[in-house]
C-alpha cells in the first residue's frame, strides 16, 4: 500500500492558526478611539502643565485635577464611537432590544449606565438573480 502524499499547506509546519475571516469581528474603531482620547488628553495636559510650571503648588494641583477630570470625562464620550466596516451593518441593542441599524461608517452610540451595545455584522453578496 502506497500511501497518499498529504498536501502541504502554508500552515502545516507553523504553530499560528490560518486567518479565517469568519471567525470573528475584528474593531477598526479601537485605534480610532485612542487617537480622540490620547491626542486632546496629552494637548491638554501639556498646556496646563507649561501653565502651572511657574505657578503655585495649589495652581499644580488644580492644574492636575482638571486633567484627570477632564480625562476622565472624555474616556467617557470617546468610548460611544464606532466604525462598521464597508461590508458591515451595526445593530443598536438597549436594554437588550432592537432599536436600529446602522452604518457602514463612523457612528455614535451613546454611552449611558444602562446596558447598550453595537453588533456587527457583515452582510455577504448574494450571486442569485431575483426573478420578476
Amino acid at each position: 500500500m502506497n500511501p497518499q502524499p498529504k498536501e502541504k499547506t502554508a500552515y502545516a509546519n507553523s504553530k499560528s492558526i490560518p486567518p479565517n475571516p469568519s471567525a470573528g469581528h475584528v474593531s477598526l474603531g479601537s485605534a480610532l478611539r485612542v487617537l480622540l482620547f490620547f491626542i486632546p488628553a496629552i494637548a491638554l495636559g501639556l498646556v496646563l502643565f507649561l501653565n502651572a510650571r511657574q505657578g503655585t503648588d495649589a495652581q499644580r494641583v488644580a492644574a492636575a485635577i482638571t486633567e484627570g477630570v477632564f480625562a476622565l470625562v472624555w474616556g467617557i464620550v470617546v468610548s460611544g464611537i464606532r466604525l462598521a466596516a464597508q461590508w458591515e451593518r451595526g445593530v443598536v441593542l438597549r436594554l437588550g432590544k432592537f432599536r436600529s441599524v446602522r452604518g457602514p461608517g463612523v457612528m455614535y452610540i451613546v454611552p449611558s449606565s444602562t446596558m447598550s451595545g453595537l453588533s456587527t455584522c457583515g452582510c455577504s453578496r448574494s450571486t442569485s438573480q431575483v426573478s420578476r
